[in-house]
């Protein structure tokens, strides 16, 4: 135990050296949306339910990040993101709650703001949904649930992102990101999680 506090405060001590002009710590707050793939054949039958009864989806997310900045090329990052996948028609709805939790590593190669990070997730996944009689007994006949939670599953993030704050005289300018994530969700079935998100550093 004392020798993992050490190491932290060595790391800490030289982030501090390295960063005596810039941030130590960063925070990020922002909005996404994308392109969840469902491995699935219920929510695919779902997908194209609504699609053929000319139903709505809507597709939304929050994202927050923490990163400590070791050195201007090198940043430790943790975040949370939730993405929320909406479709409805009428009466009915299937809406689809991602929560992940990820940590990794991000790195400048020194391309300005653009940077690429990569880290390990923890995820899980809610459905709620409310059909009528005929099509739930055409799509889930072996169900009875209004609300189904997933295992939780560990996977992996990678992402891309532009920062134009980075070596900006201006604060808060928006940085500009797609990230995939690919997240087991338990009886081999896959989650492939691609989002665009724009997100404010502070």
């Amino acid at each position: 135990m004392k020798k993992k506090l050490s190491i932290c405060l060595v790391i800490f001590f030289i982030s501090s050296f390295c960063f005596a002009k810039g941030k130590l710590f960063n925070f990020g707050v922002g909005l996404s949306s994308g392109f969840p793939i469902y491995d699935s054949g219920d929510l695919n039958k779902v997908t194209e339910h609504f699609l053929l009864d000319k139903g709505y989806r809507i597709i939304i997310g929050t994202d927050t990040r923490i990163e400590l900045n070791v050195i201007k090329q090198l940043s430790f990052f943790a975040d949370a993101n939730m993405l929320m996948d909406f479709n409805f028609s009428g009466d009915e709805y299937f809406n689809i709650m991602d929560l992940s939790f990820s940590s990794g590593v991000k790195v400048y190669p020194g391309l300005g703001g653009l940077a690429c990070g990569i880290g390990y997730s923890l995820g899980t996944r809610f459905d709620f949904y409310s059909l009528l009689s005929s099509t739930n007994e055409k799509l889930f006949a072996s169900t009875d649930y209004t609300v189904k939670k997933n295992d939780w599953g560990n996977g992996f993030k990678l992402f891309l992102e532009y920062d134009f704050s980075y070596n900006s005289k201006y604060k808060y300018l928006p940085t500009l990101g797609i990230n995939w994530r690919f997240m087991p969700r338990g009886n081999d079935f896959y989650d492939n999680v691609i989002t665009l998100y724009c997100m404010v550093r502070f």
